[in-house]
């Protein structure tokens, strides 16, 4: 294929030492227009996923994505997903629309439960009499950022300790990485669940051990404290109030969470398919997905579908 329009980077640095890259994959109404021109006038170069459509590579603007655990190797499919890389039911959710068109990945936080090491049960999460929070999924960015009241009973059922650097003012919790209850039978779990512009929903297990990355030197070795213990930090973030939290301004998850699942983004019809990853799989079945409302339903017979009723960016005429 040639006539891809890509950008690189030569340079990036990151406060955790994980080095991940950004390709570009969300909607063209995202990438940097020309501001003299109104927002719905612009003419966007195609995303890398536009351009495999617009060269006949790929059938639709589809793509499914398996991060896998910190360290390992994930895998990103264009125009097709991989049944073995996941478990459990693929529901499918319809992005949220901003002024009846869907042009980013959108949806809402309905809810967030931890489930102790006891076995006790805690909403940290449950809007009562307002609507669910936006979130935007961004794989692209690695923490994930909560309202102020949700992120100190996530910090609290973490258990870090504050930690800071005065010559950066910077601020962040940690815990030893062997003090992380990670795999066994009693550790504490996290669900968050989702939902769209629809009736499905779709819920997403991690243990709470998943929000911890090592902290790194900048010559990539161990971050240890004072005893020789190396160190983790939790990426969760603050993101303030929630009030007034809209589509602008939503919470964002990245992929300290994302890789815990399987996800499926179809930009043609302003959808996002997700599932339980499954960390165990040693085989790959690719499966094609044809263009069209029920593509990705002929490829898959377990999919929990939804209707799309918006207008979808992109795809004018299809409504």
């Amino acid at each position: 294929m040639t006539g891809a329009p890509l950008g690189l980077a030569y340079y990036t640095k990151d406060f955790t030492g994980v080095n991940f890259g950004i390709m570009g994959l969300r909607y063209s109404s995202n990438l940097t227009g020309d501001e003299a021109v109104e927002p719905e006038e612009q003419s966007y170069i195609p995303t890398f996923v536009g351009t495999l459509v617009q060269k006949g590579v790929v059938a639709s603007r589809l793509f499914s994505l398996y991060l896998n655990q910190l360290g390992e190797r994930g895998s990103i499919i264009f125009g097709g997903i991989d049944v073995d890389k996941f478990r459990g039911p693929l529901t499918t959710l319809n992005c949220l629309a901003d002024n009846d068109t869907v042009k980013d990945f959108y949806l809402n936080l309905e809810e967030v439960t931890v489930q102790s090491s006891k076995g006790g049960s805690q909403s940290l999460m449950r809007p009562t009499g307002q609507k669910p929070y936006p979130v935007l999924l961004d794989t692209g960015r690695l923490d994930w950022s909560v309202p102020t009241d949700v992120y100190e009973k996530v910090t609290e059922a973490a258990g870090a300790f504050e930690a800071n650097d005065t010559k950066t003012e910077r601020e962040w919790l940690e815990k030893p990485c062997d003090d992380l209850d990670r795999g066994g039978i009693n550790a504490p779990h996290i669900q968050l669940t989702f939902s769209g512009n629809g009736s499905n929903t779709a819920t997403l297990d991690l243990e709470m051990a998943d929000l911890f990355v090592p902290r790194l030197n900048q010559d990539g070795s161990a971050m240890t404290n004072d005893v020789g213990q190396a160190l983790c930090e939790l990426i969760v973030r603050d993101y303030g109030s929630p009030k007034g939290l809209d589509q602008e301004g939503g919470v964002a998850i990245g992929n300290v969470v994302t890789r815990t699942g399987y996800f499926v983004f179809d930009l043609d019809n302003g959808q996002i398919s997700m599932a339980q990853a499954n960390f165990a799989a040693n085989s790959s079945n690719v499966i094609h997905v044809e263009a069209g409302a029920d593509g990705l339903k002929k490829a898959f017979d377990g999919l929990i579908a939804e209707t799309q009723t918006n207008h979808v960016a992109g795809q004018p005429g299809r409504w």
